[in-house]
């Protein structure tokens, strides 16, 4: 309530229940709540759920790193304890490549070019089949024979995948790595995985990869205290200049 001092009035107001308010604002808060959903599913309704809905027009795909970890790669070839966790990611990420699953849901295609499944009109051409990326092309790098993928041997192997197209590969200043080796020898995404038509048409779609086994310098007296630096480059037909960091990966590789 409040007064006027002059008048000595008092003028009171209704109070308004606690139970009012609050269903004032549930119901104000709803409403927003109800037009937002209207708006996306009207939104939703013009896009074509055979597609993927999220597109990137970067002109260079990204690139990913299996293992994955923070800094760099840092482990002691002769502490199994420092990689197990890096070969323990490495086998899991690899199962859906094996062979048997691979020969059974996907099929082969013609290396060299582009997987093309078109629909027609309203006809649509799916699900679409995904060709094979088979775990035992990787070579020296599938995890089977050495089961450790060559990080108890100073020989690791790393996994580069594009982000759902021939290949650079720039070592940085350093003795640590002594050379490199590719699997598929080619170093190449081939064009037969490509392209993509999203989750609800290629069902069985696995992306294809590029093992790095990195060679490292046994030699004691050659190492170096500091990290080498280690840079991949996705090479393609539309390379931005501009922005040195699309399509490039780098990480660096430490040993006690």
């Amino acid at each position: 309530m409040s007064y006027f001092l002059q008048s000595n009035l008092k003028l009171s107001f209704p109070s308004i229940s606690p139970v009012m308010i609050a269903m004032f604002y549930f119901a104000l808060y709803a409403s927003f709540s109800a037009f937002f959903s209207l708006t996306l599913w009207v939104l939703l309704q013009t896009t074509d759920e055979a597609l993927p809905r999220s597109r990137n027009h970067i002109p260079t795909p990204g690139l990913t790193l299996r293992p994955s970890f923070n800094w760099g790669l840092s482990f002691d070839p002769n502490d199994s304890r420092t990689f197990l966790p890096y070969v323990q990611e490495l086998h899991r990420f690899l199962e859906v490549y094996n062979d048997s699953n691979q020969r059974e849901s996907n099929i082969h295609c013609q290396p060299g070019i582009y997987h093309r499944q078109p629909d027609f009109g309203e006809l649509r051409n799916w699900p679409k089949r995904a060709c094979r990326f088979e775990r035992s092309s990787l070579g020296a790098c599938t995890g089977l024979v050495e089961p450790t993928f060559g990080f108890g041997h100073h020989r690791p192997c790393l996994f580069v995948k594009l982000n759902r197209v021939s290949w650079d590969f720039v070592k940085g200043p350093g003795t640590l790595i002594h050379s490199i080796h590719f699997f598929p020898p080619s170093a190449i995404f081939d064009p037969m995985y490509f392209p993509y038509y999203g989750k609800m048409a290629h069902v069985n779609y696995t992306v294809p990869l590029v093992a790095v086994q990195l060679n490292i310098n046994t030699t004691r007296k050659r190492r170096e205290s500091t990290p080498t630096e280690v840079e991949c480059h996705v090479i393609g037909l539309l390379e931005n200049a501009r922005d040195r960091s699309l399509g490039r990966v780098s990480f660096k590789v430490k040993l006690p």
